[in-house]
């Protein structure tokens, strides 16, 4: 299975997760902000799972009843 980050963008604030494969997170859920401190730490996530699993996650954007895949 392709790592996913799932993001959820129907709050106010960005809350995302990382799964290296099925049932098996990367991390914890992470939280952030449309801000350059907080997506430079979004793309040094998904940099990071990229370099552990050696292909880029797919991405999972979120909002409400709609799902956007992309990355």
């Amino acid at each position: 299975m392709k790592p996913v980050i799932g993001i959820d963008v129907s709050k106010g604030e960005r809350e995302g997760y990382m799964l290296l494969e099925r049932n098996k997170p990367f991390e914890k859920a992470f939280r952030f902000l449309h801000t350059h401190e907080d997506m430079t730490r979004l793309i040094n996530k998904l940099q990071a799972v990229e370099d552990l699993v050696g292909v880029k996650p797919a991405v999972v954007w979120n909002q409400q009843d709609t799902t956007t895949w992309g990355w």
